[in-house]
């Protein structure tokens, strides 16, 4: 028995560490010091892990001391873990309307579709209700071949096939949100501004600088070039 005391104590002094970690910072966002609570919710991302009510907040801190492009970061992370953090959304839509460059919404219909499914729940909810499914499908497979009547193996029948294709669904989104929250095609430019150019090379001439992306912007990473030799940009992205 006593083999398990330092370990049990440790973990409790560790928990309550961080959750003193995220009371500071929460009184320190409640006093309006928003550079010592972003401070302490980094700590405590660092401590606890990520988590979506964290970056939600920590969000919120950067909003309030001006950072939009770190509050949008924030925002997109907070999301990325969770998107049924309606919360996050909504203060995500309203900073867009504060930067420069105005996203443009280009979502296809079943990306919007994909978009409301994942926030009614989250890709582990949508993973246990595929597996549901899964498992009422053999059931109703099961049912459907050991019924002696038309009626009961008709049930069976229609049953396990709307079964089926809520099954397919479920598991489609499980898995293309999972991609979605493991991916690194996407990027929010943090600097002031950055020019983009046609082609990767320093100095730029006025015939390739192509335009300007400003703080806060979100891109898509099509490519990636390495340019070890230049020391102003090892790596040069196509967006």
């Amino acid at each position: 028995m006593k083999r398990w005391i330092f370990p049990l104590m440790m973990l409790i002094a560790f928990a309550g560490s961080a959750q003193t970690i995220t009371d500071k910072a929460d009184e320190a966002y409640s006093a309006e010091n928003y550079t010592e609570a972003i401070k302490l919710y980094n700590q405590a991302l660092d401590s606890l892990g990520s988590s979506s009510m964290l970056f939600y907040n920590l969000g919120n801190a950067y909003y309030r001391a001006d950072s939009l492009a770190q509050a949008i970061l924030a925002y997109e992370r907070a999301l990325l873990l969770d998107p049924t953090n309606s919360d996050a959304r909504t203060n995500l839509d309203f900073v867009n309307t504060k930067i420069i460059d105005t996203p443009v919404d280009t979502s296809s219909y079943s990306t919007i579709i994909l978009d409301k499914a994942l926030q009614l729940m989250s890709p582990n909810a949508w993973g246990w209700t595929a597996l549901v499914c899964f498992i009422a499908v053999l059931v109703l497979a099961g049912g459907y071949i050991l019924s002696n009547g038309v009626g009961r193996r008709k049930a069976c029948f229609f049953g396990g096939l709307a079964m089926l294709f809520i099954f397919i669904g479920a598991l489609s989104i499980t898995l293309i949100g999972t991609n979605r929250s493991t991916s690194h095609n996407n990027a929010i430019i943090t600097a002031q501004s950055t020019q983009l150019s046609t082609t990767p090379s320093k100095p730029l001439t006025s015939k390739q600088q192509a335009f300007l992306l400003h703080e806060g912007c979100r891109v898509e990473i099509v490519d990636s070039i390495a340019t070890p030799l230049d020391p102003s940009a090892r790596m040069w992205y196509e967006v």
